[in-house]
């Protein structure tokens, strides 16, 4: 407002020297000052805007920073134990034992047949 009031005293000074004894001249004068104050509102008001703007884009500039930088230290840490891992060990686990059942599954067929054929012949 202070910068409102220093224009309008500027240009009575300056523009109404020019305009004495012209009513119409005295009357376009003020309405130039009463359309240079409305102007100046309107600056202001944009301006508050526009700061305002600004600062919630710093605020959501710094809150990406803050995360950016928490991301970036738990990358850094090192990987604690995972209960993914831990599941796929169990389940590496259960497979080698499945195979080593499978495989003595195997070793009786594979004696079987010679099995069979000596209490055929013991019985015989």
């Amino acid at each position: 407002m202070q910068l409102q009031e220093a224009v309008s005293a500027s240009m009575v000074l300056t523009i109404a020297p020019h305009r004495r004894g012209k009513a119409n001249g005295i009357m376009s004068e003020i309405a130039t000052l009463e359309n240079i104050n409305s102007r100046l509102t309107s600056l202001e008001a944009g301006q508050l805007v526009m700061n305002t703007a600004l600062g919630l884009m710093i605020d959501t500039l710094h809150m990406q920073t803050n995360l950016l930088r928490e991301i970036a230290d738990l990358a850094a840490d090192e990987p604690g134990p995972s209960p993914i891992l831990q599941s796929i060990d169990d389940l590496t686990a259960a497979v080698v034992e499945m195979s080593e059942n499978v495989d003595g599954v195997g070793a009786m067929l594979t004696d079987l047949p010679d099995k069979i054929g000596a209490a055929i012949d013991g019985a015989k």
